[in-house]
């Protein structure tokens, strides 16, 4: 087989990889974008350990947004939300599920994210 063409098999299999790659980091910035939007609080306060409920709404909001919207799994999106380990992801996802049946301006809230990513 021809070396050049395997060559440029080759590269358009990266271009191919960095294109979603792109993707999904170019995902991830309108997630992370739209919460602070939306919830007008900034990523530095939405990734920090506080327990104050509007930032750990935010971080749930960030958290579901991620999840939906993006290829990443549990454990990334962990990290992008502040080193959150698998299991309070986990619970984040349901908590969120749970509130937005419940709740119907928290649901609103969220759709408001969702439909700006």
């Amino acid at each position: 087989m021809n070396p050049y063409v395997e060559l440029e098999k080759l590269n358009e299999d990266h271009a191919i990889k960095i294109r979603e790659l792109n993707h999904n980091l170019l995902k991830m910035w309108l997630c992370i974008h739209s919460v602070e939007i939306v919830t007008g609080i900034d990523y530095s306060k939405i990734v920090s350990r506080s327990r104050k409920r509007p930032i750990v709404e935010a971080r749930h909001y960030l958290v579901f947004t991620l999840k939906q919207k993006t290829y990443l799994n549990i454990n990334e999106i962990g990290r992008l939300a502040g080193g959150l380990d698998h299991s309070t992801v986990l619970s984040a996802l349901k908590n969120v599920d749970n509130l937005c049946q419940s709740d119907k301006a928290y649901n609103q809230r969220l759709q408001d994210i969702l439909k700006k990513v």
